[in-house]
């Protein structure tokens, strides 16, 4: 199918959800409620994550495979063959889990770089500011406590959040450069992570995080399945969320961070971390075509 066709179907499902987002901003205006209240946000970030994240991808794979799947077939499996949403071995799942908590220490080694790269000053001003506007969102949204508030956050911030990005970004978008596109697998994990880490609009972390988005897509790639890349997407957010909980204010609005890891742990994390990818490598399932 023509790559134009898929993606131009994609972003108009994504332009729908935003509607759908921006008639509730709307809304809450005309009932002169708060946009920065912990409510209003959590009910836009739900609000995104189905409407936009999971509503579009589902929908996007239903057009172009499920409602043309042969009739002794069931579109649903059709829509999740689409989108990668398939079971995966036991053997992925643990190893996308272990990955995530050993790259810990070098990921955290290659934000702090980041951080402390040299840029001119009018760039890294304006970097400065987008950083401390979107922590002082996150304030916002983080500030329930209690066993109902920990639940409701890492049930949107993680689960759903990983669930629906994942659709998104290497489920739909990804499908659109392999199958619409005929775009080969690696450049098309490579354009994927880039246009990942830009949709999160965060400069200051732009290049780790395209990494990661990187790391995701080859996930799908090796494994076959989206799950992997679920829970290893599930996992970095809950590590984020943890994070942020026990920052201070000054940390949290500190856009230069200090090291968590001393070198050892940060050389030792990249070698086990080269070390897992190989092995994913090495059992990986010709699942993706």
């Amino acid at each position: 199918m023509n790559f134009w066709k898929q993606f131009g179907i994609l972003v108009l499902l994504v332009g729908i959800g935003f509607v759908i987002l921006g008639t509730f901003t709307v809304a809450l205006k005309a009932f002169g409620m708060s946009l920065v209240s912990t409510e209003s946000l959590h009910i836009a970030q739900w609000l995104q994550t189905f409407c936009i994240m999971i509503g579009a991808p589902l929908a996007w794979a239903w057009w172009f495979y499920g409602r043309k799947s042969r009739p002794m077939s069931s579109p649903w499996r059709a829509v999740c063959d689409a989108l990668w949403f398939r079971p995966a071995s036991v053997r992925h799942i643990a190893l996308s889990a272990i990955l995530m908590v050993a790259i810990l220490p070098f990921a955290d080694f290659l934000e702090v770089t980041c951080t402390r790269m040299p840029m001119p000053d009018a760039l890294r001003d304006y970097c400065h500011a987008g950083y401390v506007a979107n922590q002082r969102l996150m304030e916002v949204i983080l500030l329930p406590t209690g066993l109902l508030g920990w639940t409701e956050l890492v049930l949107l911030m993680c689960v759903f959040t990983a669930i629906g990005e994942e659709l998104m970004f290497r489920g739909a978008l990804l499908g659109c450069f392999v199958r619409g596109g005929d775009v080969r697998w690696h450049a098309a994990a490579w354009i994927v992570g880039l246009i990942f880490s830009l949709a999160h609009f965060e400069p200051m972390g732009f290049v780790p995080r395209w990494l990661l988005g990187t790391l995701f897509a080859y996930m799908v790639c090796w494994s076959g399945s989206l799950w992997p890349g679920v829970l290893a997407h599930c996992i970095n957010n809950l590590v984020a969320l943890v994070s942020y909980k026990m920052a201070s204010p000054e940390e949290m609005l500190s856009p230069v961070k200090e090291y968590s890891f001393g070198p050892v742990l940060t050389v030792c994390s990249f070698v086990v971390s080269a070390l897992l990818l190989w092995q994913f490598w090495r059992s990986r399932q010709s699942k993706t075509a």
